[in-house]
């Protein structure tokens, strides 16, 4: 037993996927030349070739069960029993058994990034399952309900399928198909990550470049140049930038360039509104008018005339002797 139990994948059952493991322990009973045990009623007369094929196949099961479930492998038990008993509860044969496992397989979506054959493993469980439980598939129906899981990126190969006869047409065949398929759609997707354009934007500081571990002049420049030939067509690559010196571009399409040129025109924006104000601002204390007496004469007065206003006005003379606080 131990060897057997050393060649052979079999987890202990413990209460999920019990169609899988019959079916394992069932290949391991045919190969140990004890299935009959499992297939035929106890014999009138047990001779001891059937004593030690039920002694063999009890211990086989017994091994194979989780230790909730030894219950089931009582010592009066025979094998025969112990799997009927473990039908009865774990493979029902009900109208609510199928429709329960129907509804499961209608819901069954291959979703996001799950790989094509661990859904085909999920699907293959469920039509065990109803199988099991007595539903009726025939080859067709296995078809129709796995390209029904299938999202859209499928249509075209789905489509081409169902072209295809019902005598040529298998799961086996379509699951092949459908794996071709998804290589490549695979690779479509890998092409097309490639395509796109990752651009980074990086600020040119001088001072950084003497820093331990920063970015040095000369790599800087590969990696705009790299830059450049991503961002700008072939045609252009072999300019010089009239503005940065750059290779790689024109002036036109210089981040440079239109960085500078953005922050120009919001410094002239900037100075046009002030000088607006300012001449606001003048108007509004400017000179209304001007008048004054020119004249001359040898004689010196000893006194001013002004034109009477409002008071609001200011006044020049050309003598201080006259002026008085």
């Amino acid at each position: 037993m131990d060897r057997v139990s050393a060649k052979r994948n079999i987890k202990p059952f413990d209460g999920e996927k019990y169609s899988v493991w019959k079916f394992r322990i069932r290949a391991l009973l045919t190969e140990l030349n004890v299935v009959q045990v499992v297939d035929s009623e106890v014999p009138d007369e047990i001779t001891e070739e059937w004593k030690i094929a039920e002694r063999t196949a009890k211990s086989v099961i017994v091994e194979y069960l989780s230790d909730s479930f030894l219950s089931f492998a009582k010592e009066e038990h025979t094998t025969k029993v112990i799997i009927s008993d473990l039908d009865a509860i774990y493979e029902r044969k009900s109208v609510a058994t199928q429709l329960a496992l129907r509804k499961k397989l209608l819901s069954l979506k291959l979703q996001g990034d799950t790989k094509l054959i661990k859904h085909f493993t999920n699907f293959d469980d469920i039509i065990r399952d109803m199988l099991a439980a007595g539903a009726k598939l025939d080859e067709t129906d296995k078809v129709a309900h796995l390209l029904l899981s299938l999202p859209n990126s499928y249509d075209g190969v789905i489509t081409a399928i169902e072209t295809l006869s019902n005598d040529s047409l298998s799961l086996a065949f379509v699951k092949t198909r459908l794996l071709d398929h998804e290589v490549k759609l695979t690779n479509e997707g890998r092409n097309l990550c490639e395509q796109v354009l990752h651009v980074e934007n990086v600020s040119y500081n001088k001072k950084k470049f003497k820093q331990k571990g920063a970015m040095n002049k000369s790599d800087f420049n590969r990696h705009n140049n790299k830059i450049n030939k991503l961002k700008f067509p072939k045609n252009t690559r072999k300019f010089d930038c009239h503005h940065c010196g750059r290779k790689g571009h024109i002036k036109k399409d210089c981040y440079y360039y239109k960085n500078s040129k953005s922050k120009f025109d919001k410094k002239n924006e900037t100075m046009d509104k002030k000088s607006e104000s300012s001449a606001k601002n003048a108007y509004a204390s400017g000179f209304a008018f001007m008048i004054g007496d020119n004249y001359e004469s040898d004689h010196v007065k000893n006194e001013i005339e002004f034109v009477i206003d409002s008071g609001a006005s200011d006044h020049i003379i050309n003598r201080e002797d006259l002026a008085k606080d």
